[in-house]
């Protein structure tokens, strides 16, 4: 079997991003995670959404801002009873969503974001071209990516690379990224 065949993976993340940040219950920076749960608050006409995160250690809590002295009729129904229902998806949702984590200004800790790499279509093209899209952007090696989803050492990736059969451009991948044969296109979007 050629390591090439035209195919598609998918990075998919299996928790929300985590956040590094001073914590008052430690003194300290530490790690803290995804609650799965939402603070509203109203005040007159107005509300607060927050997304609860954790501190991993004392257990001190960090609202992280959705939103912010809004009506309540500029929030969709549907997604305000999600809010109330504490819906898990709904939290993993902007739990991964890096806008609202640079307006709140929160450190993404990028190396303990645990993932998958799943195969999302087998098609043939004109060329022999390997997709590896990254849709949420974790900070990822190219060569760590390649040797999951080949099944071998980084070492021997790099083997490959100084073999010429793969041309590795970019040292962490894109939201897209186009391996190819050097013959082929590669890109990095």
């Amino acid at each position: 079997m050629s390591y090439f065949d035209t195919t598609a993976y998918r990075i998919v993340p299996k928790e929300s991003y985590r956040i590094k940040r001073g914590c008052p219950g430690c003194g300290r920076k530490t790690e803290y995670c995804n609650s799965g749960n939402f603070r509203i608050n109203a005040n007159k006409n107005r509300i607060d959404v927050w997304l609860i995160y954790r501190c991993e250690a004392c257990r001190h809590t960090y609202n992280l801002t959705i939103y912010e002295r809004i009506r309540p009729t500029e929030i969709d129904r549907e997604e305000y009873r999600h809010f109330l229902q504490n819906d898990a998806r709904t939290a993993m949702r902007y739990g991964m969503d890096k806008a609202l984590f640079s307006k709140n200004k929160a450190e993404i800790d990028w190396e303990k974001v645990p993932y998958d790499i799943c195969p999302v279509e087998q098609a043939s093209a004109a060329g022999n071209v390997l997709v590896i899209e990254n849709p949420y952007e974790l900070r990822l090696r190219t060569d760590k990516a390649l040797a999951e989803i080949f099944h071998v050492t980084r070492s021997r990736v790099r083997q490959m690379v100084k073999e010429k059969k793969i041309e590795i451009p970019w040292n962490f991948l894109g939201r897209r990224t186009e391996i190819a044969l050097l013959e082929g296109e590669i890109r990095n979007e």
